[in-house]
């Protein structure tokens, strides 16, 4: 019982503010406490390594946005 009144006066603050209070107080009952494997486990392959993306410069340094390029892909 007292983690839902924790939770009613959590809603409606910066917990959660752009929800319902009914949908701020289960996330703040439900919300489990961080473990240590979400602060020193891997996420895998950077996305970026495998995902074509083109780079739009403005063109004043066409050498620089080139360098840049090359760069980005090593």
């Amino acid at each position: 019982m007292a983690a839902l009144a924790a939770a009613i006066v959590l809603t409606g603050t910066a917990f959660a503010a752009d929800v319902s209070k009914k949908d701020a107080a289960l996330m703040a009952i439900t919300q489990r406490p961080i473990r240590d494997t979400a602060l020193s486990e891997g996420s895998g392959e950077p996305a970026w390594k495998t995902i074509p993306s083109w780079f739009l410069g403005n063109g004043s340094r066409p050498d620089l946005v080139v360098k840049l390029i090359v760069r980005a892909r090593d």
